[in-house]
């Protein structure tokens, strides 16, 4: 009897977990990499916000509160803002002049969600006036506060069979997204296992949530751990007890982690896995597992959980298993575990090649991945095209980049119609589209100086303005719809030739492409640990790279300790009290217990420059001077780069200090986070919160890594980056020309004195 008590207990308590629903809240500012507040001027605007949902899930209610308002010039009769989703109008709103701030609550209907990006439109339709309106006068305006607008969406999850698919819906950036994660490892498991598949395990769940933080912890497996006593002191009989083995015992309670993962080879995770599991790890293996609940005396002692296995029969297994994990496409793994025999990548090259253009080579759009653009009628946008150069991107001032465009636009564009085209926030060209027939263009060049170029992410955009022509009848409106326009995927961009060079340090590099950590160049940069409880907020990182980059970092590495000679490029997590050896001294700034400051003041800086010139942008501010004092961190981080000391190469040394290694795990949570990330520079940076930085300072002086294509490459950069070279030869080679007409005129002169 009591055994069919436990087994009915255990299926509520599945059941009850099934459909419990969660309510998840979202502000659209976190939806928009804009400003926080939406503003939508002239007779007809519309905005559009892409709002991820995790697949999985099922939508049960979702609610839109938001906060408003619009100029108090509008008539009410005729101006409407539309609220759609998914293109289904769930909302008009009439704008009140009487009554300009407003803040409606709309319900957005479960059945029009669907897995992935959802569509949340904003459309308005402003008037002054029943006609004669000048859509451009200043008074058509109306504002959404995304900050303070919150969308609400109440969800379950839908039942079905533990897949290796599901994990692209644990973790991708949607909402109800699962936003931490613990990866468990046997205690005394292997080296390599610590070293190298954690790490690339990290990577692989970073990677799926994209641009969204993921926290990392780690946890060591312990099965020593008795059996806890009943409340009626029963002992637990064998089958309770086996249950209770091969359960998720060694999780908090408290832990909200729908899923969470096991590292290790099968026989050190064998205290912890089913007979039938454990007999499955024949070779390399993933699998995805449900654990059993425990219920005992009407209490839940262990809940049901999920949980990842990437495992095998030796250490060269697991890090197949944990390197496939990383690469491979959920979609094609329907199955609650797989076996992987063996893979092949390009020799000596690591995934990020796959990803990044090639100096020297021409690269259509469409071979970017980009598939061109059409618009229709009256409008003003902007077509992006982005691609990536290897972060080490490097070339001479005289280089140039070249854009071969196949566009073409049609007949009847009135004024003001034009494309504008920049590079990376830079105008390098316009073009009026002011042909009354409409015109076509194939293989239309552009050449723009490369130095416009940048290591990393590069931006190309075309700002298309379509504007209908004005006619010489009052309050003759032309509505605009034959309009059209076409930029077509057979444009070309051409690259100049480019060395490997960067300068060093550079965080805002590192923010931006996470270079040198991750590089075209296959070699191995290490993360290392003074203490071993250090290693979540190391794999946390290593996530956030792998996020950087875009892709897989196969050679980045966690290694608790520092030996004496670190890889060239290496990124040190420490305390105060326990930086190593050999790294203080070296160092323009020192973060032992015993700092050396680089205070603004000492270096003829006033202490509210930044905050007088309103410079969000966080510019290099150099340094030269420093105090040294006995002093504690509090809640500041603070990391800063140098030349390594204690490598053999030239190489850079990231160093993060926080108080305790638990502040430090916090703070490596508000490192990653798109505020503070975003806003890395210099050498020298601080911070206490995930809001914004404390300090941003440059504070070494600036070295060069790299290696050149060849000398003459090498020459031309040199004297691209040492102008005054240019004048000191020019002045010689006058110099020289001088004497040679001097000394031949003098010579010429003597023989005709000989003559006489």
């Amino acid at each position: 009897m009591k055994k069919m008590v436990f087994v009915l207990l255990f299926g509520l308590s599945l059941l009850s977990q099934a459909i419990a629903a969660e309510t998840h809240k979202v502000r659209l500012s976190d939806l928009y990499a804009g400003d926080s507040t939406l503003r939508m001027e002239g007779a007809v605007a519309e905005f559009e916000l892409s709002v991820p949902l995790s697949g999985g899930l099922k939508v049960e209610k979702a609610t839109l509160d938001m906060r408003a308002v619009n100029s108090i010039a509008l008539i009410r009769q005729r101006s409407v803002l539309a609220v759609r989703f998914n293109n289904a109008t769930i909302s008009q709103i009439a704008l009140d002049p009487n009554a300009p701030n407003f803040r409606p609550e709309i319900d957005i209907p479960a059945e029009l969600w669907r897995e992935g990006f959802n569509t949340l439109t904003f459309a308005v339709s402003q008037h002054y006036a029943n006609q004669c309106v000048d859509n451009a006068a200043p008074e058509l305006w109306s504002e959404i506060d995304l900050y303070r607008s919150v969308l609400s969406v109440e969800t379950s999850a839908v039942n079905g069979p533990a897949v290796l698919a599901d994990l692209k819906n644990r973790f991708n950036p949607g909402i109800g997204r699962q936003q931490g994660v613990t990866l468990f490892t046997a205690s005394g498991a292997e080296q390599s296992t610590l070293t190298t598949a954690l790490p690339l395990v990290a990577q692989a769940l970073a990677l799926r949530a994209d641009y969204q933080n993921l926290a990392i912890r780690h946890g060591v497996l312990d099965n020593t751990r008795a059996l806890p006593a009943r409340d009626d002191l029963t002992p637990w009989s064998d089958e309770q007890a086996e249950r209770y083995r091969i359960s998720s015992f060694y999780l908090d309670n408290r832990s909200k982690e729908a899923l969470h993962v096991v590292v290790g080879t099968a026989s050190s995770l064998r205290p912890f896995l089913s007979e039938q599991t454990f007999n499955q790890i024949g070779d390399a293996y993933l699998g995805i597992e449900s654990t059993p609940a425990i219920v005992v005396d009407d209490k839940v002692l262990v809940p049901a959980r999920q949980r990842l296995i990437v495992s095998g029969t030796n250490e060269g297994q697991v890090q197949r298993a944990a390197t496939t994990l990383a690469l491979m496409d959920d979609a094609l793994n329907p199955d609650p575990f797989i076996l992987i025999d063996g893979f092949q990548t390009a020799s000596n090259q690591v995934p990020l090649v796959a990803d990044t253009l090639t100096p020297g080579e021409s690269y259509s759009f469409q071979d970017m991945g980009d598939g061109g653009a059409e618009y229709r009628g009256e409008t003003a946008t902007t077509k992006r095209v982005e691609f990536n150069l290897p972060a080490d991107f490097y070339v001479p001032e005289n280089a140039t980049v070249t854009l071969l465009l196949d566009f073409a636009y049609g007949a009847e564009f009135g004024q003001g119609s034009m494309m504008n085209v920049l590079i990376n926030g830079k105008l390098v060209h316009g073009l009026p589209l002011s042909n009354p027939n409409g015109d076509s263009f194939r293989k239309y060049q552009l050449n723009v100086p490369a130095r416009h170029l940048k290591g990393g992410r590069n931006r190309l955009d075309f700002d298309v303005a379509m504007r209908a022509p004005i006619t010489d009848v009052v309050c003759d409106d032309v509505a605009g719809r034959h309009l059209y326009f076409q930029l077509l995927p057979d444009s070309r961009i051409e690259l100049p030739e480019a060395g490997h060079v960067a300068k060093q340090p550079d965080l805002r590099l590192f923010g931006e492409t996470a270079y040198p950590m991750a590089s075209v160049v296959r070699k191995s940069a290490d993360i290392y640990v003074t203490r071993p409880d250090m290693t979540g907020g190391a794999l946390t990182l290593a996530g956030k790279l792998a996020q950087t980059a875009g892709t897989l970092l196969p050679d980045i590495h966690v290694i608790e300790g520092v030996p004496g000679t670190t890889t060239d490029t290496a990124f040190l997590m420490t305390t105060p009290d326990s930086v190593p050896e050999g790294y203080a001294t070296a160092f323009g700034a020192s973060l032992e217990n015993v700092k050396k400051w680089p205070y603004r003041l000492q270096n003829m800086l006033h202490n509210r420059l930044r905050e007088a010139a309103e410079d969000k942008q966080h510019k290099n501010l150099i340094m030269h001077g420093v105090t040294v004092q006995q002093s504690g961190l509090g809640d500041l981080a603070v990391l800063i780069a140098q030349k390594n000391p204690q490598s053999d190469g030239t190489g850079t040394i990231f160093m993060m200090a926080a108080d305790t290694p638990s502040q430090l795990n916090d703070r490596v949570q508000d490192l990653i986070s798109p505020s503070i990330w975003g806003q890395l520079g210099g050498d020298f940076f601080a911070w206490e919160n995930p809001d914004q930085p404390a300090l941003v300072m440059q504070v070494a002086d600036v070295y060069v890594v790299g290696e050149f294509e060849d000398s003459w490459l090498q020459t031309r950069m040199w004297l691209s980056n040492h102008p005054w070279y240019w004048l000191i030869a020019f002045i010689v080679l006058v110099l020289f020309c001088s004497f040679i007409a001097y000394w031949l005129l003098r010579r010429r002169n003597n023989k005709m004195q000989d003559q006489w």
